[in-house]
């Protein structure tokens, strides 16, 4: 924390190197990324801020456990950052699909999208259509 203030000087001591020891063996004993199984329950999870589309893919294990995938970031054009909520809600979600289109083709099993479901609501409702 204190390197967040100005003037500070960054000073690479003791404690700093056996932090630094711990990260490097918690990096390569368990890992961060799994390859993509086919035979596995795959998750998306899709999300977006104001300017940055986000995406996570995720798989279930046989023992039930979430395993990382891969993920990506994609900024947004000018013009899509002024889409509608729920209409960038719904980019993010295609935007995560195609990006994996190769991997998620040959899955067993569907698979799952989690998003902000309140967001989504809009395209579920019945709307009334009126003529001139």
């Amino acid at each position: 924390m204190a390197l967040t203030y100005k003037d500070n000087v960054f000073v690479f001591d003791k404690k700093c190197k056996k932090a630094f020891a711990y990260l490097k063996i918690m990096f390569t004993i368990i890992p961060i990324l799994q390859h993509f199984d086919s035979d596995w329950i795959g998750v998306i999870k899709a999300d977006l801020s104001d300017y940055i589309t986000k995406g996570i893919l995720s798989q279930y294990n046989e023992e039930g456990v979430l395993y990382f995938v891969a993920y990506f970031l994609k900024q947004l054009s000018p013009v899509k950052c002024n889409y509608k909520i729920y209409n960038k809600e719904l980019l993010a979600i295609i935007k995560c699909f195609k990006q994996w289109q190769p991997e998620l083709k040959g899955t067993k099993y569907p698979i799952k999208v989690l998003s902000n479901y309140k967001n989504l609501q809009y395209f579920i409702t019945i709307k009334q259509l009126s003529y001139c």
